[in-house]
């Protein structure tokens, strides 16, 4: 499970997101080997850990547009109010991933700025990610357990949460055949 949850993080990383240029760039050679040029405040898309290189480095400022605070708030309160399994809502694309980038900003941001806000964010942030990822995977649990299956919610699931429950299906399976010693009735 680590491997493919891994496989999934790298596929992330390499998505492309934005970033503003701190100052004139004058072809840089980038660590997959293209060639960067950008005149200062020129928005440019990278891939992501090659964005996050050249943030580390000061060329460039990330624009933090693909999630927030607020829109991680709106999707918590959608899935705890969520009465029935089978009402699951489907997440952005790599949400997980998004949310997680997003705590690491912000503890930078907590590091380098004395502004209370960040680490109120940050907080809020935390519970709202845990209390969906815990309703999430009680849903996941409950399908796998009582039906064997998924496929009724697959298509809103996530890429990690597939994972959870085909290993999750797998191992109920494995357990039910040693503990019945190939004496199941199904």
């Amino acid at each position: 499970m680590e491997e493919r949850l891994e496989l999934l993080k790298q596929a992330f990383n390499n998505t492309s997101v934005k970033v503003i240029a701190v100052s004139d760039i004058d072809q840089t050679v980038l660590p997959n080997g293209a060639v960067l040029k950008a005149k200062k405040g020129e928005e440019v898309e990278l891939p992501r850990w090659i964005a996050n290189f050249l943030e580390e480095r000061g060329l460039v400022k990330r624009k933090w547009d693909e999630i927030s605070v607020q829109e991680v708030s709106k999707i918590h309160y959608r899935e705890m109010s969520r009465r029935a399994v089978k009402d699951i809502e489907q997440l952005p694309s790599n949400f997980y991933w998004l949310v997680q980038e997003y705590l690491d900003y912000l503890e930078k941001k907590i590091r380098s700025e004395a502004d209370p806000s960040f680490i109120e964010d940050r907080q809020n942030l935390l519970e709202f990610l845990s209390e969906i990822v815990e309703k999430r995977m009680r849903a996941v649990i409950t399908y796998v357990f009582s039906y064997g299956d998924y496929t009724e919610i697959s298509q809103k699931l996530t890429q990690e949460e597939i994972i959870l429950a085909e290993e999750l299906k797998n191992l109920l399976i494995q357990w039910k055949k040693i503990v019945l010693g190939g004496n199941d009735k199904k």
